[in-house]
């Protein structure tokens, strides 16, 4: 699925009408790539979230987050942004006054990862972490993952995830096979960035998302071009979910609880000019 959102395409792998989540993962949108023109911004102003966590990966270009927590941040290529929600936080997202200035080529993923129901309403958080501070693995010699949270090899990423969640950036040059392994009972989510691959015999194209039906399993991917992919895992919650624009709750009394917080000022205010 695409849609332009003020002016930026996004392509939107989930959800879609055949996958609704894949607990705990409930939201993957990815805007770009694409050359921005000077004065460029974007269309994400202020704005509360609650009950789950957004990962902003800056693969080009750069964000500007800020929010009621009284932060400032400018992440740049190959960062992430890590920001946990929790009992609710306003927070806004735009480029920075120097891509403004100069334009561009941006590129970003945004994922959205459910938080239990005994963590809804842990205290917000924010985490941004530059390219540098994210360890860089060899999975062999023509293939190397980008470690965003949780654990690989004994390598411990500096992102704190309360949830334990596994997420990475893969990179494959052409011709090379890679196998990933993943804990039993773990739900993953697997998106081919940029280019084709074959999974088990099975062709899978650029922008694709991966449903795997059984939980934990030995990958195997063979790559027959320059790939990218986003691979993660994380323990399912069997719960309900309902989301609901900026909130991710268990039951609609919740988000409507979340919406009367939000209006009464209890998601605290933020300040632009930070």
């Amino acid at each position: 699925m695409i849609i332009n959102e003020g002016g930026l395409q996004m392509k939107q792998p989930l959800p879609t009408t055949a996958i609704k989540d894949i607990d705990p993962f409930v939201l993957l949108h990815h805007h770009g790539p694409m050359q921005c023109e000077k004065g460029f911004e974007l269309p994400f102003g202020p704005h509360p979230h609650r009950g789950f966590e957004t990962v902003t990966i800056i693969y080009q270009g750069d964000i500007e987050h800020k929010d009621s927590l009284g932060t400032s941040s400018i992440i740049h290529t190959g960062g992430i942004q890590w920001m946990t929600a929790g009992s609710g936080i306003i927070h806004s997202e735009n480029v920075s006054e120097t891509f403004k200035q100069n334009g561009g080529e941006l590129e970003i993923i945004q994922l959205w990862i459910n938080l239990p129901s005994s963590l809804k309403m842990t205290p917000p958080l924010y985490q941004g972490i530059q390219s540098e501070q994210l360890p860089l693995i060899s999975l062999n010699q023509h293939a190397n993952m980008k470690l965003i949270s949780g654990t690989y090899q004994s390598v411990q990423s500096p992102v704190i995830s309360i949830t334990d969640i596994f997420l990475s950036t893969i990179s494959i040059v052409a011709n090379t096979q890679i196998q990933l392994q993943v804990p039993e009972l773990s739900s993953i989510l697997f998106y081919v960035k940029k280019g084709n691959i074959r999974i088990q015999n099975e062709e899978i194209i650029q922008h694709s998302l991966i449903h795997f039906d059984d939980k934990g399993n030995t990958i195997i991917v063979d790559a027959s071009e320059g790939t990218e992919i986003l691979f993660g895992y994380g323990n399912p919650y069997h719960e309900p979910i309902v989301a609901r624009g900026p909130f991710v709750m268990n039951s609609f009394n919740e988000i409507y609880q979340a919406i009367d917080d939000y209006h009464a000022g209890n998601m605290g205010d933020i300040d632009l000019s930070l």
